[in-house]
């Protein structure tokens, strides 16, 4: 009689737990709030294509983009190994587990004011920091440029996770990592009539001599992972876990981009500009992991209809593997639902923005 070894899967959450088979990365400590942030600075950025930023004068915002994590994904699955040889009387299933959680608690409207919050306080950050903000509205470029962006809340998937991305009031979402890169004829049209981001951004900033600065922050209220990365392909592993660490965090990124570095030129009656070499930015070496937890509540969301889909077919798959087929393999599906207070909320992603600016400004 052909006999079945069925592997297991798991899924494990209250943070982010061993996956079996090999070593996970160590579970990164909470940046405290009494933490001064220029203290710890080096540890949580790095200024990039440069050694210095501008010291002071006149910056105009181009672009302060807020992405809220709305929904985080992660797999894993068993496996028998490169080198595994079935048994002529017994039959492998392997098991694969998948994992998907989604943010409750907070709507669109909270997300849009909490980012006209976010930016302002970035703003500040800057006037702080020694800047002169001045505004970019009055250049028919700088207009464009936002005219052509994308609106409030711009749908961005990003490494399994999805986010929503907002612009404050009389900004626009139109950074290419965000809307993506228009190709072929589309963006030959674009540059040949002037009218592409970065030639508009380049312009506005040329037009002003000022120095663009663009900030960018990534709000999550969790994050998941799977152990497929950490298996070798010679591997033998008999178990799939998913794990979850339930800490929102913030990342970011700030790019300048100084007048005095572009290179600009003549054509067809209008000036063109574009940068000298790569322009400074600062950006995030690791999250900024909060100390206060946003959620009040983790359940299950996964509907009938699928958990019956899913039982079925790893029935199916079950009975294949006991009348001697190979290659079959059972699916656990998880769907959660993570209920976040919308006051903690709030509080823990404007208080770890502001953190990440004062961090960027202490690196100058």
């Amino acid at each position: 009689m052909n006999k079945t070894t069925l592997v297991s899967s798991a899924l494990v959450l209250t943070g982010m737990l061993a996956a079996c088979g090999s070593q996970p990365p160590k579970k990164q400590e909470a940046l405290s709030l009494s933490t001064d942030p220029a203290s710890v600075a080096a540890e949580y950025v790095a200024l990039e294509n440069g050694t210095t930023l501008p010291r002071g004068g006149n910056v105009m915002i181009t672009s302060c983009n807020v992405a809220f994590g709305k929904k985080t994904r992660a797999g894993a699955s068993t496996q028998a190994g490169a080198l595994y040889r079935e048994s002529a009387d017994k039959t492998r299933v392997e098991a694969k587990v998948s994992s998907e959680m989604v943010l409750e608690g907070v709507d669109d409207r909270t997300l849009e004011r909490l980012t006209s919050v976010i930016c302002q306080d970035a703003k500040q950050a800057l006037v702080e920091a020694g800047y002169n903000v001045i505004s970019g509205q009055d250049n028919a470029q700088y207009q464009e440029l936002q005219a052509n962006g994308k609106p409030s809340p711009h749908e961005w998937d990003y490494n399994k996770s999805e986010y929503a991305v907002f612009a404050p009031s009389g900004y626009s979402v139109w950074d290419n990592r965000f809307v993506g890169v228009a190709g072929g004829l589309m963006s030959a049209f674009k540059a040949a009539k002037g009218n592409s981001s970065d030639q508009l951004l380049t312009g506005a900033v040329n037009a002003k001599q000022a120095t663009g600065v663009a900030m960018h922050f990534v709000v999550a209220f969790a994050s998941s992972e799977g152990d497929k990365g950490r298996k070798s392909m010679f591997t033998r592993d008999d178990t799939a876990e998913v794990s979850h660490d339930t800490r929102m965090m913030v990342t970011g990124d700030i790019n300048f981009m100084p007048a005095a570095q572009l290179n600009c030129w003549e054509r067809f009656g209008k000036t063109e500009c574009m940068p000298k070499g790569k322009t400074p930015r600062v950006v995030t070496r690791k999250p900024l992991i909060a100390a206060e937890q946003a959620y009040v509540r983790i359940h299950d969301i996964q509907s009938t209809g699928s958990k019956i889909g899913e039982g079925l077919a790893n029935t199916l798959n079950m009975l294949s593997a006991l009348a001697g087929s190979s290659g079959t393999s059972t699916i656990d599906i998880e769907q959660l639902g993570v209920e976040v207070d919308p006051v903690v909320y709030e509080r823990v992603a404007r208080e770890y923005s502001r953190r990440f600016m004062k961090m960027a400004m202490s690196v100058r």
